[in-house]
Order: C-alpha cells, then structure tokens, then sequence
C-alpha cells in the first residue's frame, strides 16, 4: 500500500525498502514545517464507462463523473464541474466549467482553469456572479444567516487567489484569502420580471462596475461591499459615476442626493431635488419635480424609462404666461401623478380625496388636470 501511495520503492528479490522523497514531504507537512494541499479527484460513474481518459498525444487525462473538487477546506473554495467533467495537465492544473463556490462569492462559468503552483484559478468567462452577505437573524448554531443578493454581476472576467501559494492547507491563518480581482469591465442588469414587470430593459439601464479587489470573500462584512462604476438609466438621467453598495432589500444599488441644485430628468424635461435612490424597488425618488411652473412633491416617485408615477403630498402651479400658454395656479394636495416627458401635455394630475384649487380658490375641481406647453 505504501508503495503504490509512492513513498517507498520495494525490491523483491533483495527484500530492501527505498524512501522516496513523498516521506519527507509528509513528515515536514506533518510537523507543520511545509505546505501541503487537500486535493482529491474522486470519480464515480455508472455501467461500462470510462472514468478516465489519457491522450498520448499531449498527456491530458478528461476525467468524467467527478461531482465536486475541494481546493481549499480553509478558505471554503470548492468547484462543481459541469457534466461532472474537467481536463488535467501536468502538475494538477486543470480545466473545467461549472460553478466555484469561493466564501460568499459563487460564480458560474464556461472557462476556467486552474493554476496549482500560484494556487490561482482564472476565469476567463463567467456568465454569472451571485454574491451572500449576513443577515440579521440567527441559525441553529449561533451565527448570522446568509442571504443571496438579488442583484447578480455578469459578464465578468479575473482571477481568484484561493490562499497564499506556500499555505496550500491553511496551516496559518491568513484571513485576506480567498481574494477576487476583477479584471475588466462587468455590468449589474435590472430587467427582472419581479422587478416593476421588466420594465428596465438591459441594454438601456444598468451599471458598469470598474475593475475591482475584494478580499477576504468568507468573511468580509456588508458594509464593505462596495463597486465602483457608472450608472446609465435609459436617459432618465445622466450618466453617473456612483458607488453600488447593499441597499435595505438585499439587492446591490445605491442611494445620492441631488443637492440644492437639482438634477436634470428625461434630458432636460423637469428638474428633480432632493434624494434619489436604485434598489430591486426600482429607480425611485423623495423629493419634488419642477416642471415649467409646477412642483410636486412625493416620498416616492418612480421613473420609468418613458414616465413617472407618484402618489403626490403635494403639488403647486405658479400662474404664468409660457408663451401662448397661461398657467393657472393651482394648489392641490394627495394626488395621483402621472408623468409621460417625451408626449405633450402628459403631465396629469387626478385628484383622490378633497379637490384641486385653483384660480386663488375661486374654483374647485373633482377629476383630473393635465399640463403641458
């Protein structure tokens, strides 16, 4: 048994025992004076089929029914190859698809190959990242639960430093591993049908991540989750460089204030103020909206890449003359609004309870008013 686990040589006819280097290397790893590595390739397949398959062309063994492969019972890295499939080359690198599961971060993927001297797996395709963070509850055994993100990161490509290459095992604890390097450009979508009815098409509102590092992928805390990139909104607004962090629902989005000065809406169309705020809710606003001589205000409006819609606190129009238009003014309170900027006079206001005042209160309304230039 030992010879066939390469540690000794027998010879039969003189009946001497030669110690192969493996002896040595168990021994220091034993005595915790070397690294070692915890990786096993176990097949289990079915009826007459190969568990392996060697080409004498370049050397590479296919293996088949391999469900999983731990890389790292430390740092928690385990890989399930696709079809229970992967390729080994000379000094256990390898390549497979499937899906990683490193910590809290798990990707999946169609090109991905691993590095055993550095210890490294590169992914060169992953279709998706899906990402776990702490909840606030407890589990059976005392520790906070874990909740998958809503928000799911595509189209990313990098590499991932499972442990440092000298501490294959985990003999010394070196919290930072496992880390991911983001290599390029990735993108966070928002069409999702549980998501306002896929109403954010994915080629007109999402977010480009910049390139990024995040260490300590088992352990790293909510609030240190944070991706750098910018925001397009279906000309909503204007392009934003922003931050995508946690938002309350679980999903990955960010929350910013205008600023005194407002921020542009639908290319010029109205000026919103105050705090504006992405989230699996939606694009959604607290604040008001300035449209020619109207102001609304709403805790919650919600921008559509064609509209808005609010359930108003309250809404104003300044009586003025707008070219061969005049403006009335107007004072009215809990209205519905309904917002289409790219069709005219689209701005319509109905009323729910009470009445819309208008002309200094000399006239009182029950329905519906829409204004426009």
């Amino acid at each position: 048994r030992l010879a066939y686990k390469g540690f000794i040589l027998i010879d039969e006819e003189t009946e001497y025992i030669t110690l192969k280097p493996r002896v040595r290397k168990y021994q220091l790893a034993l005595q915790g004076k070397a690294a070692y590595d915890v990786i096993q390739f176990y097949s289990k397949v079915g009826g007459n089929e190969n568990n392996a398959e060697l080409s004498l062309l370049n050397w590479d063994l296919r293996m088949y029914g391999v469900s999983r492969i731990f890389l790292s019972d430390s740092q928690n890295v385990i890989i399930y190859p696709r079809n229970q499939e992967l390729v080994v080359h000379k000094n256990r690198n390898f390549d497979f698809a499937g899906r990683i599961l490193a910590g809290r971060f798990e990707f999946f993927g169609r090109k991905f190959d691993f590095h055993y001297d550095l210890f490294k797996l590169n992914l060169d395709n992953v279709d998706s990242l899906r990402l776990r963070v702490e909840g606030t509850e407890l589990d059976e055994f005392g520790k906070k639960n874990q909740i998958k993100v809503k928000t799911v990161i595509e189209n990313v490509i990098g590499n991932i430093l499972i442990d440092h290459p000298n501490n294959k095992s985990g003999r010394k604890p070196l919290a930072q591993y496992p880390i991911f390097n983001s290599e390029k450009n990735s993108y966070a979508y928002y069409q999702r049908a549980s998501l306002l009815n896929n109403v954010y098409k994915r080629d007109q509102l999402y977010f480009q991540l910049d390139p990024y590092v995040v260490d300590s992928l088992d352990n790293f805390k909510n609030e240190g989750l944070v991706f750098k990139g910018t925001f397009v909104s279906a000309g909503i607004l204007t392009d934003l460089r922003e931050e995508l962090r946690l938002q309350d629902d679980y999903s990955l989005g960010f929350k910013r204030h205008t600023g005194e000065g407002g921020m542009p809406v639908y290319g010029g169309k109205g000026l919103f103020t105050n705090t504006i705020q992405l989230s699996h809710r939606g694009l959604r606003g607290d604040g008001e909206i300035d449209y020619i001589t109207t102001k609304a205000k709403s805790d919650d409006f919600i921008f559509f890449p064609d509209s808005v819609n609010a359930f108003c606190r309250s809404l104003t129009v300044k009586a003025a003359q707008q070219g061969n238009v005049e403006f009335p003014d107007v004072e009215a309170a809990d209205v519905r609004l309904h917002w289409e900027p790219y069709q005219p006079n689209k701005f319509e206001v109905a009323q729910t309870k009470g009445a819309i005042m208008m002309y200094a209160g000399e006239s009182k309304l029950r329905g519906k008013i829409a204004i426009g230039e």
